[in-house]
């Protein structure tokens, strides 16, 4: 992750070789799927289809590396639970209500539960590594349930703070767009 810029994720199930590539940017998100060769570039707002709650750069960001946030919202919203190990919020989004709860450890999430009517999305923060006096992620669940359920294990490696990185995309001629 390159802070407000860049997602950068390569997901390797087994034996360390790279299924698809995964890039997101505050414009959208690309896939590179070298199991089918195939190239996907959709708009962020893509990604709800599969994690259940709209959310913005920012937030996914946010998810990733283990920090609080609040979903930016133009319209009001309320605070119902605050101690220093719960945060509960209720959003009054367009459609329709979304709750946002944090359990927190250490001012760390340590779980997420964002529902609305339709859709539901979990993250547990199973593990946690100190990369450079950062407390970051080392291991989450995600669980998302609506219209497309979704279950991921995320196991971070090779985690670098503040260092420049390389992110080249570069899609193979033969590879088929995905619209």
């Amino acid at each position: 992750i390159e802070k407000d810029k860049i997602i950068w994720l390569s997901i390797t199930p087994m034996f360390g070789m790279e299924l698809a590539r995964v890039k997101i940017t505050p414009e959208g998100v690309e896939i590179l799927n070298r199991w089918d060769k195939s190239h996907i570039k959709k708009p962020l707002p893509w990604l709800k289809k599969y994690i259940g709650v709209e959310v913005d750069f920012n937030a996914l960001q946010s998810l990733l590396t283990g920090n609080y946030f609040e979903i930016p919202s133009e319209k009001p919203y309320s605070i119902s639970d605050v101690n220093p190990s719960k945060v509960v919020s209720k959003y009054a989004l367009e459609g329709g209500d979304l709750k946002h709860d944090v359990l927190l450890d250490n001012f760390k999430p340590k779980q997420l539960n964002m529902s609305n009517k339709e859709d539901a999305l979990t993250i547990i923060y199973e593990a946690s590594q100190n990369i450079d006096n950062f407390i970051v992620p080392e291991k989450l669940n995600l669980d998302a349930k609506g219209r497309q359920n979704l279950n991921a294990q995320v196991v971070f490696s090779k985690v670098k703070l503040n260092e420049e990185i390389k992110t080249e995309f570069v899609i193979p001629e033969k590879y088929k767009i995905i619209e």
